[in-house]
C-alpha cells in the first residue's frame, strides 16, 4: 500500500514549478504535474529519479477541458491531493486593446475553476494546502486572483484548508495578509524553498 503523500504541481514547464515539484519528489510526495508542452514528459523522467510514482498530465489548464483532464488524472490514482500548487503564468500581452481583457478573463476562469476542481476533496476531508501563484503581465489579473485568494482562505476557515499566494509586492499587501490571516508572499525573487515551506512545513526540504 502506497502511504506516500500526493502533490499536483501545475505549470512544471516553467522554472518555479519545476522547481516545486523537485521540493515536493524530494520530500516524498507522489506527483500529478501538468503543463500543455511535451516538456512535462521530460519533466516526469526527471522526477520520478527520486524514487516517487510521477504521473504527468499533458493539457492546457486554460480551458475547461485541460483542468477536467488534470481532475480525471487526480481520480485515477485514487488518492485526493494533499497539496495544490498551481502555477500559472498569464497570457505575454501588451495590456491594450479588447484581447488582452479577453485573455485576462480566460486566465482568472482557468485559476478559479482549476482551484475549485481540485480542492473539493481537500474541503470534504478537511486537510490540504494550496498555494497560487499566478504571473500575469496584466496587473489587473494579479489583483484579482490576490483577492480571490483572500476570499478562499475565508471560506475554507472552517477547515484545515490553508492558502498560500505568491503576489507581487504592493504597499498594503502585507497588511491584508496579517488582517485575514491568509500567506500572502511577494513573487518576484521569493526563495522557491521558502514558498514550499509555507505549504509543507512539517518537511525537512
Amino acid at each position: 500500500m502506497n502511504l506516500r503523500k500526493l502533490a499536483v504541481v501545475t505549470g512544471t514547464s516553467q522554472a518555479i514549478g519545476l522547481d516545486l515539484a523537485r521540493l515536493c519528489a524530494r520530500n516524498n510526495y507522489d506527483l500529478i504535474i501538468a503543463a500543455d508542452g511535451l516538456s512535462v514528459l521530460d519533466a516526469a523522467q526527471e522526477l520520478a529519479t527520486s524514487g516517487v510514482v510521477v504521473c504527468p498530465v499533458r493539457c492546457d489548464l486554460a480551458t475547461p477541458e485541460g483542468v477536467d483532464a488534470l481532475r480525471q488524472a487526480i481520480a485515477a490514482s485514487g488518492r485526493p491531493a494533499d497539496i495544490l500548487i498551481a502555477n500559472a503564468v498569464g497570457p505575454a500581452a501588451d495590456p491594450h486593446g479588447r484581447q488582452v481583457i479577453d485573455d485576462a478573463h480566460a486566465c482568472i476562469d482557468a485559476t478559479i475553476y482549476m482551484v475549485e476542481q481540485v480542492s473539493r476533496s481537500m474541503r470534504g476531508r478537511g486537510r490540504g494546502r494550496i498555494l497560487i501563484n499566478l504571473q500575469a503581465l496584466y496587473d489587473a489579473s494579479n489583483a484579482f486572483v490576490d483577492y480571490f485568494s483572500v476570499a478562499l482562505n475565508r471560506a475554507l476557515k472552517h477547515c484545515s484548508v490553508t492558502v498560500t499566494c505568491l503576489v507581487a509586492p504592493t504597499g498594503n499587501a502585507g497588511a491584508r495578509a496579517r488582517s485575514t490571516g491568509y500567506d500572502a508572499m511577494p513573487c518576484p525573487g521569493v526563495p522557491v524553498l521558502q514558498a514550499f515551506n509555507r505549504i509543507a512545513p512539517d518537511c525537512a526540504a
